[in-house]
């Protein structure tokens, strides 16, 4: 069978995780760490959802004189991820 390139969610991995979590299996999804609010980026690590723009734009805002504190949360992983972990400005660690 010829691969077509299709990517696909793995919908039964989801369901599972989230019965985990909603039955307080793991109490550790349930209390984040963040104190303030956060920008939230959820996807595969990979140069063509274009992560680096996204830190840019964080890294200008971190800048901004704003009331509260804001926070970048990354979730997900891909051949991108240490590119990307090294692109991060020290400013914004």
């Amino acid at each position: 069978m010829r691969d077509v390139g299709v990517n696909a969610v793995d919908n039964s991995f989801f369901l599972e995780q989230s019965s985990i979590i909603r039955n307080g299996s793991n109490r550790r999804f349930l209390e984040p760490a963040l104190s303030g609010p956060f920008i939230l980026g959820v996807g595969r690590l990979i140069r063509q959802k274009n992560w680096g723009t996204l830190i840019e734009a964080f890294a200008r805002l971190q800048q901004a004189p704003l009331a509260e504190t804001w926070s970048l949360v990354l979730v997900g992983d891909d051949q991108e991820r240490a590119t990307l972990e090294s692109s991060v400005p020290d400013s914004i660690r």
